[in-house]
């Protein structure tokens, strides 16, 4: 028999809920809660009673699955929709992304391209794509080919998400810093991004975050709009990352003080900036700061001791006080943490060339070379290198492979000069000379055509230690820090100024040396040109160049001595005997100056 109905309650009133009974909506938004206040654990703790009292909704389960990855407990997300989801890891888009997810985080490569349908499978027929999580699934495709060495399917799919969403940044991400692309295809990429006129900002961040082997106008074009105030600019002067691809580019140019000012701001805001710090490092390598870069390397790998970049940093400092042994050893513990750090193999390569190591220092840069097909450096150290072993034919091989990949790096043309001169070739080495300091400052801009380009288009310059001889390989700073920008995060040095341009004639240029708007850096290439100058008893214009250099590199003993060895065989012996003075008020040492001296003066 029923019990009773109270007297004051209609006769039609439902029975009370039970004051013992959950309110599922109430757990939702608790669980939720502690997802937002970071509390993983209460939120797998509290999910997972959720789902047990609403009998394995649907919603429920992904909300245990999300809540066990945040908290990194990839195995039990993964037996979660297994056990109670496993016909919607199937068919639901989400569910699928997320058990992809968790096998990747567990190092399961095969299994996540297995959950996500495969690696060949084409972008346009993926029926997951129709939704928001086109990009993120095509970029999880290209992270699983990637890390199983499949180079080609992994660029396919970074594109394929770029495409579907030009706002995956972690797709951008992976195609610059694994140097996936040559510079060119890197900007074509990002020109054909179907980014809305609101966001038009996004694709010059994209292209000034990616290699800096561009026209110097269309560079400073792009980063003074990023950073102007008002209507005509995107107000982005004081964003870190915009501050550090600044930096980036300066280093490029190879102003080496702005850029180090530049990247030390960033650093101080922001100490473990993935794109300020290495242009920090490679600025003070170029600049000699060892206590810097002592205390730099200390608090990195203080903070930082499972990183790469903490023991790269360490090697750089080795390197710049000359210690090479230890730098190679923590350079060579970089690339063990870190297998596609291109600066830290690259800068391991480097360390064994600056004692002449030739062989490790080539198997060094093999090793990039093979691992980094669109970033062109270990092509061109492999040919500094042969070269320098006198292996001509090896040389001019691998320095035309480090054209055919980036014709706008001015170190190559500079390097294909050397080996030309060597040759006796004097009108081609002048050509090549010519080229590179076009490019170094911008006069090549609108006369230089990038091949297989559409019209004109990874470090800062490689550090490479003079060799003493005539004419000189690689421009004044050093191999080391072209790793340290350009390769870390995909980044070279210019100009920080859109120079004058010179224009380029069928022989050369047609104006003046002294119009000439390039840095100090570059004195060597200079020297270059003045050296092939008056092998070709142009003795007049290699005079100019010579002047040209001596005012980027004052005192330089051998700029005098190549002088007054000029005015020697024009036969003005008083100003050839004036400039030997001035070679051994530097140098006195030097022996060839002596015995011209002698000459000379005998002569006169």
């Amino acid at each position: 028999m029923a019990p009773p109905t109270p007297a004051h309650a209609p006769a039609d009133a439902s029975p009370p809920t039970p004051a013992h009974a959950v309110s599922l909506p109430r757990m939702r938004a608790l669980v939720q809660d502690a997802l937002g206040k970071h509390m993983y654990a209460s939120a797998s703790f509290f999910a997972d009673k959720l789902l047990t009292l609403s009998g394995g909704a649907p919603a429920d389960v992904y909300l245990l699955a999300q809540a066990c990855f945040v908290s990194r407990d990839y195995r039990r997300a993964l037996a979660v929709l297994r056990l109670h989801a496993a016909a919607l890891v199937e068919s639901d888009a989400r569910f699928r992304y997320l058990a992809a997810r968790c096998h990747a985080e567990c190092g399961e490569w095969n299994e996540c391209l297995g959950v996500l349908r495969g690696a060949d499978l084409e972008a346009e027929a993926d029926a997951t794509l129709a939704g928001t999580l086109a990009g993120a699934t095509c970029t999880l495709r290209g992270r699983a080919c990637f890390a199983l060495d499949n180079r080609g399917r992994a660029v396919y799919w970074f594109r394929a998400a770029l495409d579907a969403d030009p706002f995956c940044y972690e797709a951008l991400d992976a195609l610059l810093a694994n140097h996936m692309l040559p510079a060119e295809e890197e900007q074509r990429v990002i020109a054909r991004l179907a980014v809305p006129p609101e966001h038009a900002w996004l694709p010059l961040l994209y292209g000034a975050m990616g290699k800096k082997h561009r026209p110097v106008g269309e560079m400073e074009s792009a980063l003074t709009a990023l950073s102007s105030p008002g209507p005509d600019g995107w107000n982005l002067g004081e964003n870190d990352d915009v501050v550090a691809c600044r930096a980036e580019w300066l280093c490029h140019c190879m102003e080496f003080p702005a850029a180090h000012q530049l990247a030390k701001k960033v650093v101080a805001r922001h100490p473990h900036h993935a794109r300020a710090l290495p242009v920090l490092l490679a600025c003070a390598v170029e600049l000699g700061k060892k206590h810097e870069l002592f205390l730099t390397a200390h608090a990195l790998v203080d903070a930082q001791p499972e990183s790469a970049l903490s023991w790269y940093a360490v090697g750089c400092y080795y390197t710049c006080v000359g210690h090479f042994d230890q730098a190679r050893r923590h350079l060579a513990r970089a690339t063990a943490i870190d297998t596609h750090s291109a600066a830290a193999w690259i800068g391991f390569g480097n360390a064994f060339a600056l004692q002449e190591e030739s062989d490790q220092a080539l198997a060094a840069y093999r090793t990039a070379a093979r691992l980094f097909p669109g970033l062109h450096l270990p092509l061109l150290y492999l040919g500094m290198e042969h070269g320098r072993t006198n292996h001509p034919s090896l040389a001019e091989q691998f320095l035309h492979q480090a054209k055919s990949i980036c014709a706008r790096d001015p170190l190559v043309w500079n390097e294909l000069g050397v080996l030309l001169f060597k040759q006796g070739d004097y009108e081609g080495a002048a050509e090549h000379f010519q080229q590179a300091l076009a490019i170094a400052s911008g006069a090549a801009e609108d006369a230089f055509t990038v091949p297989g380009a559409a019209g004109a288009t990874p470090p800062p310059p490689p550090m490479r230690v003079r060799p003493g001889t005539a004419p000189e390989s690689g421009p004044a700073s050093g191999r080391l820090a072209s790793g340290i920008a350009q390769l870390w995060d995909g980044t070279t040095p210019g100009t920080a100024a859109t120079p004058a341009a010179t224009p380029l004639g069928a022989g050369g240029w047609d104006s003046a040396p002294g119009r000439l708007n390039i840095g100090a850096a570059w004195e060597p290439t200079i020297s270059n040109l003045a050296h092939c100058l008056r092998k070709l008893r142009r003795y007049d214009e290699a005079l100019e160049w010579y002047t040209v250099a001596l005012a980027k590199r004052p005192k330089c003993a051998s700029t005098f001595a190549a002088i007054g060895f000029t005015h020697h065989l024009a036969g003005r012996l008083h100003a050839a005997v004036e400039h030997y003075h001035k070679c051994l008020a530097v140098r006195p040492d030097d022996a060839f100056t002596n015995d011209m001296l002698v000459h000379a003066l005998r002569d006169e």
